[in-house]
């Protein structure tokens, strides 16, 4: 039962990595990002590990949003993918803000256990717009199954990202 339970979110998220991007409107610019940082980074009562991350970000679909998938994995083998939506506003002065939030399945491995395969990844990204539209940023993100489990810990992240834009800028 608990494989099908598996099988069956893997599908949810499969089919939203398929559906979003599909309805996507060509007026955005798709990019890679990724990012090192830690996992676990607030929490006391265990070390913190380190974590590397990749995703890409597809061309802006609606109300100036932009469908994601990632990938992360951290030092005790715990992984996770994700995909969602994400708002990306930039200043003239090359600020960057950017939220976000993922349906993500979660595998600890010898890792922090959260209750759950299935987690929620917000997150809050405040970056610099270099000349070559490259970015580099800090992102600050919350990973927790929303209180559908018993349990529900909750982790957060900390990154150093950097964003490469895919196609020409204007």
């Amino acid at each position: 039962m608990k494989n099908l339970k598996k099988f069956r979110l893997l599908l949810f998220v499969l089919g939203c990595v398929v559906y979003a991007p599909s309805n996507a409107q060509a007026s955005g610019h798709p990019e890679v990002v990724t990012g090192v940082g830690l996992l676990n980074v607030f929490n006391d009562d265990e070390s913190s590990q380190w974590m590397g991350s990749v995703e890409y970000r597809f061309s802006e679909w609606q109300w100036s949003l932009q469908p994601w998938v990632g990938a992360a994995g951290a030092k005790h083998g715990t992984a996770f993918v994700s995909t969602g939506l994400i708002y990306v506003h930039e200043t003239k002065s090359g600020i960057r803000l950017a939220a976000a939030f993922a349906p993500t399945l979660y595998d600890a491995n010898s890792g922090r256990d959260l209750g759950s395969t299935l987690q929620f990844y917000s997150f809050g990204e405040l970056g610099y717009t270099f000349n070559n539209h490259h970015v580099l940023g800090v992102r600050l993100g919350h990973l927790s199954n929303g209180g559908f489990a018993c349990r529900n810990p909750g982790v957060e992240t900390l990154l150093l990202t950097y964003t490469l834009p895919l196609s020409a800028r204007k």
